[in-house]
């Protein structure tokens, strides 16, 4: 159906099932792997159960990949994903014409009827798409009046007429977003972080109506890195120094702008949290302002999930060898049913200066009758409540702005500052949503390096156990384990995430890279898979046992080699 407050040129964009309307929380897949004959069920299975803890609810199967193994639609439609098919035809950064040879129409013609006859039983299809960025000429995408996508249109109502057909993502009428008023129906970009305060001001005015492709770059694990670096590449570099790092990833090179946030890196390992920070708040807010105009906007489809083979840097959310960045994590948050977000415009606030947001919520299905409780608080890293606020929102399941917020910076707030947004309902915490500020203009995140963590403490609560229906699971032996974090130091904690060390387990948690204020405890439960990738991904698995169990250390921004840190739960 049409969004609302639609053009009536537009195409229409606002998904529904069985009648209701449902915002699109979407990734782009790649190929799991360029090798995609070695890609197993049990790798499908992993990737679909990360999106779905990720709260993922569509994946847009890209066009300048593959149609995927019947076993990828079969745990779409087990655990609830929609799919977005493309059929395999891209422009992206060549010839973007989809071409009208007879030859070659002939044999597209074969390939998408086999496609569709063999697809269009699975309940997980919500949509077919001619290719990805197919264009007539530049930032014009092809429209349904273009042979190549009038034939694929034609065998789509011929096969499966119940579907909806888009001539190709974007679907236009300009392909790239932009600022100009009414043109950002379905449209792509951009795909690096703008700049400060270039990328709240551009994604905050943007009036697009669907958002199919965007992202920003970010960092892999160095524990990936060392998996395809030889030992001399897994240091502090960039792409026009080393050319190593150039062929593992070539335009996303993020050290000047991690630079401009934190100043010269200090080791690899603080360069990576550094990239994947700024990754994590450049994408979170992009989704966040395309949620605040639900349903005017009718849903955000973040590149990309995954990458078919191992970069240094890259803008997905996972690296190839599985492990989840802190992007997934935050991304996740944004995707929540229930939440709670702040629309700001900049990260730096003098002394002196009036912060001001918006602050809006959603309370999803559900909800209370007297509606949800937004707590509002401005934290000092040392954990003093410098300003608070409570509002409560209408008891509705759409998205609303709930209050305008605004208050001054004392000098107490100095140098960093972290405004905390809680969703509660009667009493029960549903979400925190951290968002980090600096009252200093020069590398302003850098005194969050400076941030101690003797007081940080896990313990683990129980032993490990199935996972069973908490990740019903067809393929995979899946385990969890719940840990008991603390912080028992005087000074914040941030991005506390989960890292499993043997390599013979995929890992995720139900929360990754969150904040520990001074007193503050936290529940993690952390879910584990045996490995079985196929492609190269069987190469860096460690040789072991295989009835050894996970080993599980939990690491954060400015982690050392303390002895709490040296802690691995087995």
């Amino acid at each position: 159906m049409l969004n609302e407050e639609s053009p009536a040129s537009a195409l229409p964009y606002t998904f529904t099932i069985n009648g209701e309307k449902v915002y699109v929380k979407g990734v782009n897949l790649t190929p799991l792997d360029m090798l995609y004959g070695t890609v197993t069920p049990e790798r499908y299975e992993w990737t679909v159960l990360l999106m779905k803890r990720a709260g993922v609810n569509m994946v847009r199967v890209w066009g300048g990949g593959v149609i995927e193994k019947n076993a990828f639609y079969e745990l779409c439609d087990r655990h609830g994903l929609l799919v977005w098919q493309e059929f395999v035809q891209s422009g992206s950064g060549m010839d973007s014409v989809p071409p009208e040879d007879p030859k070659y129409l002939a044999l597209l013609a074969d390939s998408a009827e086999a496609a569709i006859k063999d697809r269009r039983n699975y309940v997980s299809l919500a949509v077919w798409s001619g290719g990805n960025e197919l264009k007539e000429a530049p930032n014009r995408p092809c429209g349904y009046d273009n042979g190549n996508l009038a034939l694929l249109k034609a065998l789509v109502q011929a096969h499966d007429p119940d579907r909806m057909f888009l001539p190709t993502s974007a679907s236009g009428p300009q392909e790239m977003l932009s600022l100009d008023a009414g043109l950002n129906h379905d449209v792509h970009g951009g795909w690096k972080y703008r700049g400060h305060p270039e990328h709240y001001e551009f994604y905050g005015q943007s009036d697009s109506l669907f958002h199919s492709e965007f992202g920003v770059d970010g960092l892999c694990a160095v524990k990936s890195m060392r998996k395809f670096l030889s030992p001399a590449h897994v240091r502090v570099s960039d792409m026009d120094e080393n050319l190593v790092w150039r062929h593992h990833g070539d335009w996303w090179d993020t050290r000047e702008r991690d630079a401009w946030f934190f100043g010269e890196p200090e080791g690899i390992e603080s360069f990576v949290r550094c990239s994947q920070w700024i990754q994590a708040e450049g994408l979170r807010f992009i989704v966040e302002a395309n949620r605040r105009r639900q349903f005017r906007n009718s849903g955000s489809v973040v590149w990309q999930f995954n990458e078919p083979w191992p970069n240094v840097g890259c803008t997905s959310l996972t690296d190839y060898y599985g492990e989840a960045k802190m992007a997934y994590y935050w991304v996740g948050q944004a995707f929540a049913p229930a939440h709670a977000s702040l629309d700001y415009r900049r990260l730096v606030y003098p002394a002196g200066d009036l912060f001001q947001a918006d602050l809006f919520a959603e309370s999803g299905s559900g909800g209370s009758p007297e509606g949800d409780e937004v707590e509002v608080a401005a934290m000092s890293t040392a954990g003093k409540r410098l300003w608070r606020g409570t509002f409560r929102a209408e008891p509705r399941a759409s998205m609303q702005k709930v209050a305008a917020l605004a208050f001054e910076i004392t000098p107490e707030f100095t140098p960093l500052f972290i405004v905390r947004v809680r969703l509660l309902r009667e009493g029960r915490t549903l979400l925190d949503n951290d968002y980090y500020f600096s009252t200093q203009a020069d590398a302003c995140y850098r005194p969050a390096l400076g941030l101690g963590s003797n007081g940080f403490r896990v313990a683990a609560d129980g032993e490990w156990e199935a996972a069973g229906e908490d990740l019903k699971a067809e393929y995979l032996d899946t385990f969890k384990r719940t840990f008991l974090l603390a912080n028992e130091g005087d000074e914040a904690i941030l991005h506390v995430y989960a890292e499993e060390l043997t390599d013979r387990y995929w890992t995720m948690a139900d929360e990754g890279f969150v904040t520990l204020f001074p007193g503050e405890r936290k529940r993690v439960t952390v879910y584990c898979a045996s490995k079985h990738p196929g492609g190269l991904g069987a190469e860096a698995i460690e040789v072991g046992a295989p009835s050894n169990p996970p080993e599980i250390r939990f690491r954060h921004l400015n982690a050392q080699d303390s002895q709490e840190e040296r802690k691995i739960f087995k």
